[in-house]
């Protein structure tokens, strides 16, 4: 059973026979029909599971303590103004040091799939749209550092100010894969673009966490947010640069999206938002990169991104 497996092998396919035991485990009164992995998930596995009932999503992944907590989850949810769509996570157990959750299955397509075809008037209103849910999010709570949170929605692990954060990454593996010269370019960067960091560390709010073209599923004209386990107290710049992450830099598509985010929040952004979003944008993929379990195509596209995101601020 897969009870007996540990941590380390959340990463390999499950057995037909461990996705039965675990779904039962679940929900015991549905009977699974067929199933599927999605092919998407760095961090998780990721199930398509069909019943007589309708579909359902399963994800397996790591217990990690400081971050992820159902209760959060909840909590968040709780909170969020209701016109922001999510998944309902229906149960949830741990156990040998994974977490095994079920969700209600949304039907959408994601944003990341379909806008590179989409019609410049119809990007335009997405990202208007974007904007106002985004600011919606970020106008549930704010903090005066940044951290995870606890199930009352308070910070219980604070993280360090954003200057600091290069020297808590591993950089000996930033090295290998950036290279010295890049590695001291970003130091360099971070030392003038101090100003706008600190700037960062005074408007703490919660963010969504993993705000990529992956996690935004378009549904029935609507837009649903995916993948909560990152929430936490942060920095907005950092939903908006990585929701912006590989999506064209189209004036038109970033001004809408400014214009929905002013529509909710009239005065949050700073003038050069564009910037501080790249910027703040550039340290989550350092991170990413630094990660153990970052590599191959993943740890190939991040660096082509971080390449392009240095160059673009570092003129």
């Amino acid at each position: 059973m897969y009870y007996q497996d540990n941590a380390e092998n959340v990463y390999n396919d499950l057995q037909s026979s461990q996705v039965v035991y675990l779904f039962e485990s679940l929900a015991p009164k549905e009977r699974l029909i067929d199933y599927y992995r999605l092919p998407k998930g760095h961090r998780n596995q990721n199930y398509l599971l069909s019943t007589d009932h309708g579909k359902f999503l399963m994800r397996v992944r790591k217990d990690i303590l400081e971050f992820g907590d159902v209760e959060v989850e909840k909590a968040v949810f709780k909170n969020l103004d209701k016109g922001i769509r999510h998944p309902e996570r229906l149960c949830s157990y741990k156990d040998k040091g994974l977490e095994y959750s079920l969700y209600d299955f949304v039907e959408g397509k994601e944003l990341s799939e379909i806008l590179p075809n989409m019609p410049r008037r119809n990007a335009e209103e997405i990202f208007f749209n974007l904007g106002k849910k985004l600011a919606a999010i970020h106008s549930t709570k704010t903090f005066n550092v940044c951290g995870f949170l606890d199930e009352k929605l308070e910070v219980k692990e604070a993280l360090p100010p954003v200057l600091d954060w290069l020297s808590e990454f591993d950089t000996s593996k930033l090295s290998e894969w950036l290279g010295e010269e890049l590695l001291n370019r970003v130091n360099y960067l971070v030392r003038r673009r101090h100003k706008e960091l600190e700037k960062m560390d005074s408007d703490i709010c919660l963010v969504h966490g993993d705000c990529n073209g992956d996690n935004i599923l378009i549904g029935q004209g609507k837009l649903i947010f995916l993948d909560w386990e990152f929430v936490s107290a942060g920095h907005r710049y950092a939903d908006i640069g990585q929701l912006f992450r590989g999506v064209s830099g189209n004036e038109e598509i970033q001004t809408a999206f400014y214009n929905g985010y002013k529509e909710v929040l009239p005065q949050a952004l700073d003038v050069d938002w564009w910037l501080m979003s790249k910027l703040r944008d550039l340290l989550s993929i350092v991170q990413l990169i630094s990660e153990e379990e970052t590599n191959g195509a993943y740890l190939a596209m991040l660096e082509s991104y971080f390449i392009h995101t240095l160059n673009l601020i570092d003129r």
